[in-house]
């Protein structure tokens, strides 16, 4: 991911610029005031490249096929799923 958009991913290191990307769910975005929200945004803000899906429907739908509520059980969700592992593993 960092190959394909340097430009976000250099604001995002530096700290100055309240952007955020989940990994694990491949969200971008702009963090809000109270740092527990934000914006999801589909387009870099520098380049106006576009931003690959995010997998957030993946991500439940196969932890649902596994028998796992990610909400009521966050402690029971496999250590491949708290990274991008889970999807960048599908890709190979």
């Amino acid at each position: 991911m960092r190959e394909q958009f340097p430009e976000f991913f250099a604001f995002l290191d530096e700290g100055k610029v309240n952007v955020l990307y989940i990994d694990y769910l491949r969200i971008f975005g702009i963090r809000l005031s109270n740092e527990m929200s934000y914006q999801q945004i589909n387009f870099c803000p520098w380049t106006g490249k576009e931003f690959p899906k995010d997998l957030s429907s993946e991500f439940y739908e196969e932890l649902d096929s596994m028998g796992i509520d990610y909400i009521d059980d966050p402690d029971g969700v496999p250590d491949i799923f708290k990274s991008d592992r889970w999807w960048q593993s599908k890709l190979s």
